[in-house]
């Protein structure tokens, strides 16, 4: 019997569930699945910055810890357009 859509969600792109705990370390291609991002999106992200904080393994491997993610996500939540987020608003002042 063939995946359906929703086993392919959770199955990340390396096979296995993605972590749910918060101090798991994802790899990019979990965080892009999650976040609706190509890799390459990421790795534009880690070299300018405003991406979500990474943990640098080693020179060519990365991850993201699941809470820095959501945290991240949280950061960039908003009720509506002319929501300035927190802090933002505050830049003239």
């Amino acid at each position: 019997m063939p995946k359906t859509q929703t086993a392919a969600v959770a199955d990340g792109p390396a096979g296995r569930p993605i972590p749910e705990h918060p101090d798991s370390l994802l790899l990019p291609a979990e965080v892009a699945l999650i976040l609706g991002v190509s890799r390459r999106t990421l790795e534009g992200w880690r070299l300018r910055g405003g991406g979500p904080v990474f943990v640098q393994i080693s020179a060519r491997a990365c991850r993201y810890r699941r809470s820095a993610l959501n945290a991240w996500l949280d950061a960039r939540s908003r009720k509506s357009t002319s929501d300035p987020g927190p802090g933002e608003g505050e830049a003239g002042s």
